[in-house]
């Protein structure tokens, strides 16, 4: 039997504060990863939460410090992306896993920042599930009339115990919602490539 591990992961990113010194390559630079592992059962059996003091853009925004909270002092003293990205991949583990995310930008900015500090992108597991347009099918919506999180949280009458727009916080709402919406018949895992 495959002991199949569930890696339900949320980042929050910053972003330039001026066009003009925006790094082309790297729009969204990573400043917290919050996850979850769940087991083959749906429990929860580890959680990562870390903040990342950035490299590329060294002043949170204004407006990411309004959204997450999230500010410029705060992350002085945290580590840089390499090394909480040696802690994630070790939190993940060498058994079968699988990420599971809500909407695509977590799994493309996970990657690039990967990629942006040359570090080994194989580590990480490339079968994901996207929960966000499933969720959209479990309310008999159309695939392409995608719900907000907060929304979906609502809708599946989930208790909002945690502010949004916090890592660790919407990874566990995006579990919460992956166990009532999940049917192995409708959501087959997909390989993610980067570089397409």
């Amino acid at each position: 039997m495959v002991d199949l591990k569930y890696i339900i992961f949320d980042l929050e990113f910053n972003q330039s504060c001026n066009k003009e010194d925006k790094v082309l390559q790297l729009p969204f630079e990573i400043i917290q990863i919050g996850a979850l592992k769940l087991d083959e059962n749906f429990h929860t059996i580890e959680t990562f939460n870390r903040y990342i003091k950035p490299t590329f853009y060294g002043q949170i925004s204004p407006f990411v410090a309004e959204l997450t909270g999230i500010t410029t002092n705060q992350l002085e003293s945290e580590a840089p992306f390499p090394e909480v990205y040696r802690d994630f991949i070790n939190f993940i583990g060498s058994t079968d896993t699988l990420f599971c995310v809500w909407g695509l930008i977590d799994m493309k900015e996970l990657f690039k920042n990967a990629l942006s500090h040359e570090l080994d992108i194989d580590l990480l597991p490339k079968h994901y599930i996207n929960i966000q347009p499933y969720t959209s099918l479990h309310f008999h919506l159309p695939i392409k009339k995608l719900l907000s999180l907060e929304l979906a949280v609502s809708m599946l009458h989930i208790p909002m115990a945690h502010p949004f727009h916090n890592a660790l916080h919407d990874a566990y709402y995006t579990a919460e919602i992956f166990k009532k919406v999940y049917r192995p018949s409708h959501m087959p895992s997909i390989q993610y490539d980067p570089f397409y």
